[in-house]
């Protein structure tokens, strides 16, 4: 909700707006208060938190890598993992850590057919010691999650993590797209990790990562 707000205020600033959460016991006397303080603030876009009587406010602070620590247990050697979004620039940086850290099985998958340049990209992968296959899948569609999954597990008998970094883009604002198009957006993210989690729903996966965007911190001019 907060990222919506930030990234509504971007492109329309006669409106204000802020995420307001109470994890309190509900005292509908004090919350009514606490509401009324914050609509009478200068605050917009912010995010507020009421936590055991303090008023916290949500903000950006260093915060130590831990991808190293990970990567000793979650990556296994000969280990399965599948990519959605592959292709893209985050799918790719995610592959070319994947392969640094030991030899592994690639999945990477997209919605359309692999070009010259996208096989391309995938000898270069291989290149390093890896096996990378490419799957052309909408995970946003179940049956196409589905088969996805029994495509993989066919072809390497197992699948140890999902890292879903799909997405799709418009150049187009909140205020120029019609519900239809809103909708469209939303596919990749909300059913692709619904289909996939069902898909997947009697694996031992080790994870099943998402991505969102820095959008939902800082907002975003467009999607």
């Amino acid at each position: 909700t907060a990222g919506f707000a930030k990234s509504l205020l971007a492109i329309n600033h006669r409106l204000r707006m802020l995420t307001l959460a109470i994890e309190d016991q509900p005292d509908h006397s004090l919350m009514a208060t606490r509401l009324l303080a914050e609509m009478q603030s200068d605050n917009s876009a912010e995010e507020i938190y009421y936590r055991a009587g303090k008023r916290l406010l949500r903000q950006l602070a260093p915060s130590h890598p831990v991808i190293n620590h990970l990567s000793a247990t979650a990556i296994k050697a000969q280990g399965t993992y599948l990519i959605t979004g592959g292709l893209g620039k985050l799918g790719l940086v995610i592959a070319r850590y994947l392969i640094s850290q030991k030899p592994v099985n690639v999945v990477l998958v997209g919605r359309s057919a692999i070009s010259a340049e996208g096989q391309n990209v995938i000898n270069t992968l291989e290149s390093a010691g890896a096996k990378v296959v490419y799957h052309a899948a909408d995970t946003a569609d179940a049956e196409s999650a589905r088969q996805l999954i029994a495509n993989v597990l066919e072809q390497f008998g197992h699948l140890n993590g999902i890292f879903h970094s799909a997405g799709l883009a418009t150049e187009q604002t909140l205020l120029e797209q019609d519900a239809a198009a809103f909708a469209e957006i939303l596919k990749p993210k909300l059913l692709g990790t619904r289909w996939l989690d069902e898909a997947t729903a009697d694996l031992d996966l080790d994870f099943f990562i998402l991505f969102s965007s820095i959008s939902a911190v800082v907002g975003d001019f467009g999607s």
